[in-house]
């Protein structure tokens, strides 16, 4: 039986390559900030409606990246330290 302090779970695993991973994020995030610069200068020129339509573009930006993060995170294995045999008890 093994024993916890044998090991640290990690509900949300890091991807073992970061590099793809947080450039997609901050791409994202990116556009995203850029979205909010359009919809500030909409607003500062009273164009309600405009600002109404660049909002609703960053929320749905920011609920598809909220998914892929999601997904990431679930798509891979949980993470077990401390044993070599820790990875085939978590399958």
């Amino acid at each position: 039986m093994p024993v916890l302090s044998d090991r640290i779970h990690q509900p949300n695993p890091i991807p073992a390559d970061l590099t793809p991973f947080r450039q997609m994020v901050d791409r994202r995030l990116c556009i995203a900030q850029k979205g909010l610069d359009e919809a500030r200068q909409h607003l500062a020129a009273g164009q309600a409606q405009d600002v109404d339509l660049v909002l609703e573009k960053i929320d749905e930006d920011l609920h598809l990246l909220r998914r892929r993060l999601s997904s990431e995170t679930e798509r891979r294995p949980t993470v077990l330290y401390g044993r070599p045999d820790a990875i085939s008890e978590a399958n």
